[in-house]
């Protein structure tokens, strides 16, 4: 059960997306899409493949001017808007229209989310020791309060009984007084 909940938690939407912010954060001078899928160990037209290569094709679109034929003849020259890509293209290489060979990078909005994911994961980490430290100070405080009960308690029980004084600690005391009082006499 606990290696389903395992295998669940690492192949999820957002776990990718952090996957492919970590790799291309380890790789600022730009990667391949081979590259990342070796990373990644992606499987050819599995959901996370055609995800990320979705937005590989949205990053070779984006900015670029292509020319298509106007309905009536003759030409229009058209700009595809930002597409929605975590990607930046720094080198074009072969076919446009496949993802093999260019270069990318991550897109600053893209690293800025990654900083921020490890910000989060990182002041999580330091709640759950504040948490845990709290938790260990209640529990020397508990520990004290006891231990402060109990003193009382030997305390007042001590307070309770009877002094016995036996004859050989009087006069180890008389002793102790008459040394004193020589020494005294002698000053």
């Amino acid at each position: 059960m606990n290696n389903f909940l395992n295998f669940h938690k690492t192949y999820t939407i957002e776990n990718l997306y952090i996957r492919i912010l970590s790799y291309g954060d380890k790789h600022p001078c730009g990667f391949t899409y081979e590259e990342l899928k070796k990373e990644l160990s992606l499987i050819e037209n599995s959901w996370e493949d055609k995800t990320i290569k979705c937005y590989i094709d949205n990053a070779l679109k984006s900015g670029r001017s292509d020319w298509s034929p106007k309905p009536g003849g003759g030409s229009e020259n058209w700009v595809n808007p930002n597409m929605d890509s975590i990607f930046f293209v720094i080198e074009r290489n072969g076919n446009e229209n496949t993802p093999d060979n260019h270069k990318f990078i991550l897109k600053y909005d893209a690293y800025f989310n990654y900083i921020n994911y490890e910000d989060l994961k990182n002041t999580q980490h330091i709640s759950y020791l504040a948490l845990f430290l709290s938790f260990l100070s209640f529990v020397g405080l508990i520990i004290s309060i006891i231990a402060s009960l109990i003193q009382i308690s030997i305390s007042y029980e001590q307070l309770k009984s009877p002094v016995e004084i036996k004859q050989e600690q009087i006069q180890s005391i008389e002793k102790n007084m008459y040394s004193v009082k020589c020494i005294k006499d002698k000053l």
